[in-house]
This record gives structure tokens, C-alpha cells and sequence, in this order.
């Protein structure tokens, strides 16, 4: 979530890659603005029910002129139902790595699994796929990270970290860990 001076908070990170006008955009897009306080120690957002403490309350400024990212960073996600007794499975995950030069490397894959039993034969099928990894050079300038690709294209993201302890990155809203 994006909370700005004015008290307005916006919940959906990726959209500031795309806003040129605030008002413009709260118009456009009104689901995605609220408002914001704080109570005490607390992060409060407007949501119908009313004023609710958001769960992370630590707030992240814009990254300083020359920041730069090391390391390898991954993000998971998935699907499926085996928590519930289901028979299926879906992990997706990217992966980037930075250097102190400005280089980045990106990648990332899918997996699946499911299986079925009918008249006692169990029948189980596994897809793996896997993004060849591509290579550029990137920038950050305070919250939005560029990569320029090897074969020119380019690609702006959101980010955000704590200067402090880079373990964990956001970019645009979603989180990725260091390796």
C-alpha cells in the first residue's frame, strides 16, 4: 500500500508506474484509493467496515540517489488444493540478481502435479517449465527500478526495501526474498 502526505493511500502498488495525475487516476480507478492515518503506533487504512490497522506499519521512504542492489532474490507463489485433502499443486517462481556494477540477470519457472485414482489405478501428471534466464543493466531512482534488457527492452518496476537490511524487496507490491 502507497500512502502519500495528503493522507490518501493507494492499494495497488504497480499503478504508480502508470500515474501521471493523482486526481485523474482517483477517478478513473476509485477502488484502488483510500485514506490512511495513524493511531498510536498503528497504521490505519478506511475500509468499508470502517478504520482498520494494517498488519505491517513500517513505512519505507524513496531510495537514495545511487542505490544499488547485491544478490539473488526469488519470489514463490502457487496454487492448489492439497491443503485440502485435493490432489493438486502449482508453484510458479522468479528469480533476479543484481551487482554493484549494474548488471541483472532474470528467470524464473513453473511446476505442477495432479494425479487421479479411478478403478484403483492412480494417474499422476508433473509439468515443469523453465524461462531462459535474460541479462541487462539496471538503475534505481527512489522508487522505481528500470531494467534495460540485453535486447532493449525495458521494463519499469515499483520498488521498495529497507536501506538497512535488503533481505526482502517489493516490486510492485509483491515480495521477494534474498537467497
Amino acid at each position: 500500500i502507497v500512502l502519500f502526505k495528503s493522507g490518501d493511500a493507494l492499494r495497488d502498488m504497480a499503478a504508480l508506474k502508470s500515474i501521471t495525475d493523482v486526481a485523474t487516476h482517483k477517478a478513473a480507478h476509485p477502488k484502488s484509493w483510500t485514506t490512511w492515518r495513524r493511531s498510536g503506533k498503528a497504521i490505519e487504512i478506511l475500509q468499508a467496515k470502517g478504520w482498520q490497522k494494517i498488519t505491517y506499519t513500517q513505512t519505507l521512504d524513496r531510495l537514495p540517489a545511487g542505490y544499488q542492489l547485491v544478490g539473488a532474490y526469488r519470489r514463490l507463489s502457487g496454487g492448489g488444493n492439497l491443503a485440502i485433502g485435493g490432489n493438486a499443486a502449482i508453484a510458479v517462481w522468479s528469480t533476479l540478481s543484481f551487482d554493484r556494477a549494474g548488471n541483472f540477470a532474470s528467470g524464473g519457472g513453473s511446476g505442477s502435479s495432479t494425479s487421479n485414482e479411478s478403478a484403483g489405478t492412480t494417474t499422476s501428471v508433473v509439468t515443469t517449465g523453465r524461462a531462459p534466464d535474460r541479462y541487462g543493466r539496471y538503475r534505481i531512482e527512489g522508487y522505481t527500478l528500470t531494467l534495460n534488457y540485453a535486447d532493449g527492452r525495458v521494463e519499469r518496476r515499483m520498488i521498495v526495501t529497507d536501506v538497512s537490511d535488503p533481505g526482502v524487496i517489493w516490486l510492485d507490491g509483491d515480495g521477494y526474498t534474498s537467497r
